[in-house]
């Protein structure tokens, strides 16, 4: 099965449930069979704003996503860019929430897309 939206390709998209309250996520992101990126994706909860960060080690070829105060549900209104692969840009959508009360067991829901 192939899945598109829009101009996109979906190369990879899934539900990942963490493992405890400190753990993050990572994902490992293969294109093509000699390229691959990490996606790594941290989460914060502190009495301030709701924010997203990123930052990119192209050194390390990782994308550092930190959600800060998602714990009530919140993901990207407009795709994040990833970069360039073999060509085409890819970009990811995400969507966090926390699924205890008593502890921050998250629930991310992602997709990535890659240019037809």
């Amino acid at each position: 099965m192939e899945l598109f939206s829009g101009k996109y390709k979906v190369f990879d998209a899934g539900n990942i449930i963490t493992f405890n309250g400190e753990s993050n996520v990572e994902m490992i992101v293969r294109p093509s069979a000699i390229f691959s990126f990490r996606i790594i994706i941290d989460f914060e909860e502190n009495d301030g704003e709701r924010s997203l960060e990123r930052t990119v080690d192209e050194k390390e070829r990782i994308i550092r996503i930190k959600c800060v105060n998602f714990g009530a549900g919140a993901g990207t209104a407009e795709p994040l860019e990833l970069g360039m692969a073999g060509g085409r840009k890819m970009f990811l959508h995400l969507w966090v929430e926390r699924i205890s009360s008593s502890v921050f067991i998250r629930r991310v829901e992602y997709t990535v897309f890659i240019e037809r």
